[in-house]
């Protein structure tokens, strides 16, 4: 099975690829002796378990790993990108991390305890997704006791553009009984 984080990746390579593809553009001499250039057309994250691996991808599709890969400063599991910050989740943090203008990845730059906010009663953090905005996080818990004890929590946070900081924005509790 594809871990979702690594199917969204893939589709946001896809679809940046695509992109650059069709506005590919020669120059103002359209012969047949036209020339192209490549260009860094993405950067790709992938979690491993000796930290974060961060590619730039060219218009060709060829991958270059970013000096200073696999970067070891954060803590948890990747979940994606929320603007210029990357996001991690571990038993009960939320972390931001600054990306720097190469693309590799910075100090920490925020970080929450989602065990102090309502939801978290269900267990321990398993996972999370950032929203197609890249504003909020959303924040699973699993209930890691007797299933008819169990429940499942998901948490929401707003995330600051600028600094990275979350703001608990609420959560939604599921009792298996």
């Amino acid at each position: 099975m594809t871990h979702p984080v690594t199917r969204i990746l893939t589709l946001a390579l896809a679809a940046t690829l695509l992109t650059a593809a069709a506005g590919a553009q020669t120059l103002p001499d359209q012969s047949a002796a036209a020339t192209t250039t490549t260009s860094n057309v993405a950067r790709v994250y992938v979690q491993t378990t000796n930290g974060v691996n961060v590619y730039t991808t060219s218009s060709t599709g060829k991958l270059t790993l970013v000096s200073g890969s696999p970067f070891k400063n954060t803590a948890g599991q990747m979940i994606g990108m929320a603007g210029s910050h990357l996001i991690t989740v571990g038993t009960n943090y939320i972390h931001s991390y600054a990306i720097k203008s190469t693309g590799g990845i910075g100090a920490q730059a925020a970080q929450i305890n989602s065990a102090l906010y309502p939801g978290a009663d269900c267990g321990t953090t398993d996972g999370g997704a950032i929203d197609r905005t890249g504003t909020e996080a959303y924040i699973q818990f699993q209930f890691l006791g007797p299933y008819d004890e169990g429940c499942g929590g998901l948490q929401s946070y707003k995330i600051n553009a600028s600094s990275g900081a979350f703001t608990f924005g609420g959560r939604a509790v599921r009792r298996l009984l």
